[in-house]
């Protein structure tokens, strides 16, 4: 085998498996004190923060040194990342097909079940109808036993399932009848939350081993020894480099890992003799983040996009506020983002890659549909600081979610209102997120469609709480919320208008400079913009902003050279104009009837919008004058002299407290 072929000792990120026994190398010290524990309680709990190497010690320490010692063991990895029992039935029907007939292995699952369903003493149970023999020994092994607690926190029926399978787990390593021990790999923060399940803290306490920190030493034989197994030698001085880097990332060990693989690849490459400084290329807490953004921005934005939701949806929120990797089927994943599974294949292949390894999954060539993909460990997310954005964004989507579901809860046991005001914004802005599916949804609870229900209850009360304040209020507040309405209207109409001609102006001009087309597709966004605008202000009444101006005056301009158009954008200002006075804003209220009086002066409705607020406002005088110059004329839509408006104005204000006035 050449240098340029040498399989690299450094796993990167990931757990060290069992096949990588030969380079586990670090944390042998403690598996003499770890066997004696499992022969002693037959429970072994290995506790330790995200990081600290409690899954490298299970697969690549603790089973190949049982397996050395005992030939009859037999390993049943129960996966805990979905249904424990299902995994566990699966397991035992792998083990029993070992040894028996066909006629057994036909129907030893159907049995496993039944008996698995039954009691907590299922498993032995199990294993004694269906004759195992006595000798075979077997060792269940439940890492990242954190995510069983996620969970049976989704519903009482997970809860009970989570219970019913730490029970059958707790029996099996007490019976006598058959030798069967249990490793469980938890993260510390969750230790809390054993304390829900009965008899579970006893057992984890009589079997811990709390992961210490690596030393210095152990850290300089985790560097030294996986390159001697290949002869290749490192420079002392190197070593030292690394050594200094490790203190100051915090003692991590994958991070470690992940620099000293990069570290060897590119020595590799340079067909090395010795590995020197000249082969250091960034420092430990950096190398991950630079080969992250390599990767992302290679992509197109759309592709980014894209990438962003898949990264997304392998973070886990834990309910203490923890973020973790979790595993996602191709199939479930496609689900959540909407994307073609072949796709997500595609986009996911560079972070796949031999010597990158940031996404692992179950194949390592091309992806399946039920294949397992997760993020190859958790400090990936604080490691690359796009990836911890991205996570702090989408924990405030989980968050507002979580919280919507214990309102909606709440709301179903007549305990709290529907939704309305800034609090239905918030809410409504959330749930138009594409991603939010479901899919998406049932990641953390399965109260989705009593979210949406509550949701579209909120929306329709406030819709109908605005009818009825239009129907019960005067003339002039029916003419008021009968204008903001308008506005709705209008804003569309026009919008509309103008992207169907400008989609009619590029389609004639697909030969135009790259400039122009690029500006075209810019002014179709900004009418995108405005329809929006124009379907949220109904359930946004009263959060109208300033930047709203600035869209009308794009909105005029863009509409001033269109025959029949004209008129209609500039009665948006009068209508605007009534909405600010609506909501006791007559600074802006007076601001947008100057710039639409300015923009057509013929508009006597918005001199009186302008009168209106001044009066409001206190500028009396500036008032005076406009009721003089149109209290003679008579109102179009209404059909009599503007005196009598101005009539009902100033009764209004004497009412208010206003001081009283005549024209």
């Amino acid at each position: 085998m050449t240098k340029q072929n040498l399989i690299c000792p450094y796993v990167g990120l990931k757990t060290f498996e069992e096949k990588e026994a030969p380079i586990f190398f670090g944390r042998n010290n403690y598996l003499p004190e770890l066997l004696k524990k499992i022969q002693k309680t037959r429970f072994l709990s290995i506790i330790g923060t995200t990081g600290s190497g409690k899954s490298s010690l299970i697969h690549a320490g603790i089973i190949p040194k049982l397996k050395k010692t005992d030939e009859n063991l037999h390993v049943l990895r129960i996966d805990s990342s979905t249904d424990p029992i299902n995994s566990l039935v699966k397991e035992l029907n792998k083990l029993l097909s070992q040894t028996k007939d066909s006629e057994i292995k036909s129907i030893s699952e159907q049995i496993i079940q039944l008996y698995l369903v039954k009691n907590t003493q299922g498993i032995s149970e199990a294993l004694q109808e269906l004759e195992l023999r006595s000798e075979i020994k077997i060792l269940f092994v439940l890492d990242q036993f954190e995510n069983l607690i996620e969970y049976a926190n989704l519903s009482d029926k997970h809860r009970e399932q989570i219970e019913h399978f730490i029970n059958l787990m707790l029996h099996a390593s007490k019976q006598a009848q058959y030798s069967i021990s249990v490793v469980l790999g938890i993260r510390s923060d969750v230790l809390s939350s054993c304390s829900r399940f009965q008899n579970l803290p006893e057992a984890i306490n009589k079997g811990q081993f709390l992961m210490p920190p690596l030393t210095i030493d152990e850290a300089k034989e985790a560097i030294l020894q996986p390159a001697s197994v290949y002869s290749q030698e490192i420079a002392y001085s190197l070593v030292e480099k690394i050594l200094a880097d490790f203190k100051q990332s915090g003692n991590h060990l994958a991070k470690l890992q992940y620099s000293l693989k990069t570290i060897w690849t590119n020595a590799q490459k340079n067909n090395a003799k010795i590995i020197d400084e000249t082969h250091y290329l960034t420092p430990v807490q950096s190398t991950i983040n630079e080969t992250a953004e390599q990767l992302y921005l290679a992509k197109n934005n759309n592709e980014r996009e894209k990438i962003k939701q898949i990264f997304q949806s392998l973070i886990k929120f834990m309910v203490n506020g923890m973020l973790s990797t979790k595993v996602v089927r191709l199939d479930e994943l496609s689900q959540i983002t909407k994307l073609d599974p072949s796709e997500i294949a595609k986009l996911l292949t560079p972070f796949r890659a031999t010597g990158i390894h940031l996404i692992e999954s179950t194949e390592e060539i091309s992806l399946q549909t039920n294949s397992n993909i997760q993020l190859t460990h958790a400090s990936l997310i604080k490691s690359w600081y796009r990836l911890k954005e991205w996570a702090q964004e989408e924990q405030e989507y989980v968050k507002t979610y979580l919280s919507v579901s214990a309102q909606a809860e709440a709301y179903q046991h007549g305990k709290m209102d529907l939704l309305t005001g800034y609090e239905l914004d918030t809410v409504i802005t959330w749930k138009e997120k594409a991603t939010h599916s479901a899919a998406w949804a049932a990641q953390y609870n399965n109260k989705y469609k009593s979210v949406i229900t509550f949701i579209q209850r909120s929306e329709a009360q406030q819709q109908s709480t605005l009818h009825r304040n239009i129907k019960a209020g005067s003339l002039q507040r029916v003419r008021f919320f009968a204008i903001s309405l308008a506005v709705i209207a209008t804003i569309a109409i026009v919008t509309t208008f103008y992207a169907f001609h400008q989609q009619k102006k590029a389609k004639t001009q697909e030969k135009i400079a790259t400039e122009e087309s690029i500006l075209a597709k810019n002014n179709l966004i900004i009418a995108e913009k405005n329809k929006i605008i124009a379907t949220q202000l109904l359930y946004k009444f009263g959060n109208l902003q300033e930047e709203n101006f600035a869209l009308l005056e794009k909105l005029y301009s863009y509409a001033k050279n269109e025959d029949g158009v004209t008129s209609e954008v500039i009665d948006i200002y009068d209508k605007f104009a009534w909405f600010w006075i609506l909501n006791k804003q007559y600074d802006r209220a007076i601001a947008i009837s100057k710039r639409g009086i300015e923009l057509d002066s013929s508009k006597e409705w918005m001199k009186v919008n302008l009168a209106i607020a001044y009066l409001y406002n206190g500028n009396t005088k500036q008032a005076q004058t406009i009721y003089t110059d149109l209290k003679d004329k008579t109102h179009p839509q209404l059909g009599y002299p503007y005196i009598n408006v101005f009539d009902g104005n100033l009764r209004g204000l004497a009412e208010e407290g206003f001081e009283s006035m005549s024209f």
